[in-house]
């Protein structure tokens, strides 16, 4: 499988771990991602059963940054807790998202969201940086 670019994704909060392998489902749905994702974990603690899953490694082409970011917004709308993720790339750029109850982020503030995620993957600049977003909608 060759590859674009390479997005780490990792979720942190509550529950992170049921939501990771929520989002892996979700991602591998998508006809364009499939065979795309890997979840990857660590060895498993002393007396426990299977490894903890940690992070998502997405394999994108170029059509891939786009269908990711779009993916990962519908698939953030969708859960009811708060949900901190983090893409990061090979070269150490980052985009941070705080959501909570995105369900009824106006279209601009998704769209926003949209724009960060596709803009990590697809800048080649190799310029550094963090970005942090953080939207809250109520019910």
């Amino acid at each position: 499988m060759e590859a674009t670019h390479v997005l780490r994704v990792t979720l942190a909060g509550a529950g992170a771990q049921d939501e990771l392998r929520s989002l892996f489902t979700w991602l591998t749905a998508e006809p364009e991602l499939r065979g795309r994702v890997e979840m990857t974990g660590q060895a498993p603690e002393s007396g426990t059963l299977g490894s903890a899953a940690q992070d998502l490694i997405v394999a994108l082409g170029p059509s891939g940054v786009t269908v990711l970011a779009a993916a990962l917004v519908t698939w953030l709308r969708q859960r009811t807790a708060t949900i901190r993720c983090k893409a990061s790339t090979e070269d150490g750029r980052t985009v941070e998202l705080t959501a909570t109850r995105v369900r009824r982020d106006d279209p601009d503030t998704l769209q926003m969201l949209i724009g960060q995620l596709a803009a990590l993957g697809t800048d080649t600049s190799g310029a550094g940086g963090e970005h942090g977003i953080t939207t809250r909608s109520e019910p």
